[in-house]
């Protein structure tokens, strides 16, 4: 049952005489059950109630004792609007407890207020019998609703082009209503109950309610003197027969008859043949649109917002259902693809470890491993394609004689490598800072990168004999080539004065100074990028 009333709603319509209920499902009103408003309706009306206590209910209020009436209060909003329209009504009805205001527009003139129509049940003990059940039970009531207010509706369903339209229609309850609308707007809605009976012989009383309604209405200026009233009558058969004899349309008024069974037809709801009564059309219009409340405290709407509330855990439920049935067959699908691939490219590398193994075994032996002979491949197309030359080495060693003239070379032992370390000779002391350990990592990150290498042997010229002096100059020398663009490290090999910790320092202090020299080695290590020379 839970799942079957989220597809179907009912109308519960209230008439002086009895309790109707129609039932919607899938777009159409089904059947109708009728209680009377006695002790006994009740009673049965509650014993429906329990056993369809899940599905919302709309309820459609149709009694005289509703009152309109159109005020214009000042242009305000939020809750100063809110309160003004409580006040308001409250002063109006000696009992606001079912009252609604409309908004429909505002003044041309003046402080250009806002016109509001309010309306009112001014009977609520009426509602209270039929409501104690609903609530009792815990049916998902979405609102009260006023079939004046609804007939706005009904209307905009009709070829109505007059500014001044009057819609009466005969209802099963034994009353002609007729509702004024001004362009559009509700402006008044009067329920006339006519003498039991053939409806045929009350087309008299019809023709004199409709005159008293236009005299009521010129009365309250609503409708003015030199324009005429548009009257549209919604009937059927017999009665629209003898309303389109008797009625005589004059300069204030014109009569326009229009068939209810076609009408309804039309909007989709299948009446009786023979029904002169619009009642089923109001509860089609109700349950098709289902607008918001009109008269409905949140008290007596608390069960359907729970049953709203229900309603979309449950639809989030199946999309989250449906969503992982979804993901889960996707993921199985998946799984079962990865598996197959899996199996195949076992199968293919299986194959080519097999045709690996019987080439490895038909080649001759060979005195290095694989990695080894590609790293001496790419030591020797590296070297090819820089074809070194010790250009650039000696133009380093120039810029920096040129600042330091008291050196002089005597001798240059040069080479090439792909290894920053090659050893030529070992380092005693070294002048590079960051600079090599940055070259080296770089080194790692690249395949192969070339390096000039060369160990260079000088003097110092003229020697004083002053140590101090010579080592200075030559530690200099050092720096400033370090500092060379391309220089990835100095070494100092050897010095005039062997100043390192681990040696004993020793030197001639004696001997002439003309016959001493100060002669020194270095190891240079030059990184060689595209476009050097050399």
């Amino acid at each position: 049952m839970l799942g079957s009333s989220f597809l179907s709603r009912r109308v519960f319509y209230l008439t002086s005489g009895w309790m109707s209920v129609y039932h919607w499902r899938e777009g159409e009103l089904i059947d109708s059950r009728v209680f009377a408003s006695d002790e006994a309706g009740l009673a049965d009306f509650s014993h429906y109630l329990a056993a369809e206590p899940r599905v919302p209910a709309y309820f459609l209020v149709d009694i005289v004792e509703e009152e309109f009436r159109e005020e214009a209060i000042p242009h305000v909003f939020g809750s100063d609007r809110r309160a003004l329209v409580r006040t308001k009504q409250n002063r109006l009805f000696r009992d606001a407890r079912y009252a609604h205001a409309i908004f429909q527009g505002r003044q041309s003139e003046g402080r250009r207020d806002d016109v509001v129509l309010f309306t009112a049940l001014i009977r609520p003990d009426l509602l209270s019998p039929w409501l104690a059940q609903i609530t009792r039970h815990r049916v998902p009531l979405a609102g009260i609703y006023s079939v004046p207010i609804l007939s706005r509706s009904l209307l905009k369903k009709m070829p109505v082009t007059s500014d001044h339209a009057l819609l009466a229609t005969l209802q099963s309850s034994g009353g002609l209503r007729q509702t004024f609308f001004h362009r559009g707007q509700l402006k008044i809605s009067r329920l006339a109950v006519l003498p039991p009976g053939d409806e045929v012989r009350c087309v008299p009383q019809i023709l004199q309610e409709i005159e008293k309604i236009r005299r009521y209405l010129n009365s309250l200026r609503l409708l003015p003197r030199d324009n005429p009233l548009d009257v549209y009558v919604l009937t059927r058969g017999p009665v629209l027969e003898e309303l389109n004899r008797h009625a005589a349309d004059s300069p204030t008024l014109r009569h326009h008859f229009v068939d209810v069974v076609e009408l309804a037809s039309r909007n989709g709801v299948a009446l009786p043949p023979d029904s002169p009564y619009a009642d089923i059309l109001f509860a089609r219009v109700l349950a098709r649109e289902a607008p918001k409340s009109h008269y409905a405290s949140r008290t007596e709407t608390r069960y359907y917002q729970m049953y709203r509330l229900r309603a979309g855990m449950l639809a989030a439920s199946l999309v989250l259902a449906l969503g992982s049935l979804a993901w889960s067959g996707l993921t199985t699908i998946k799984g079962a693809v990865a598996v197959q691939e899996r199996a195949i490219v076992e199968q293919q590398v299986g194959f080519y470890s097999e045709r690996y193994r019987l080439a490895q075994e038909r080649l001759p032996a060979t005195p290095a491993k694989a990695h080894e002979l590609k790293k001496a491949v790419d030591a020797v197309q590296t070297l090819s394609e820089y074809k070194s030359s010790p250009m650039r080495t000696l133009m380093v060693l120039s810029r920096a004689l040129d600042s330091t003239p008291a050196l002089e070379i005597d001798g240059i032992e040069w080479a090439a490598s792909t290894v920053a370390d090659a050893p030529l000779v070992w380092a005693k002391r070294r002048r590079s800072g960051d600079r090599r350990g940055t070259a080296r990592s770089d080194s790692r990150g690249k395949s192969e990168q070339l390096y000039q290498i060369a160990k260079v042997s000088g003097r110092i010229v003229p020697f004083d004999g002053n140590y101090r002096v010579a080592l200075d100059r030559i530690n200099g020398f050092a720096d400033m080539l370090s500092q060379l663009s391309g220089v990835e490290d100095v070494d100092v090999l050897s010095l005039p004065l062997d100043v390192s910790s681990d040696q004993s320092l020793h030197g001639s202090v004696g001997a002439d100074t003309n016959q001493q020299t100060a002669r020194f080695e270095l190891r240079i290590t030059i990184e060689v990028r595209d476009g050097d020379t050399g």
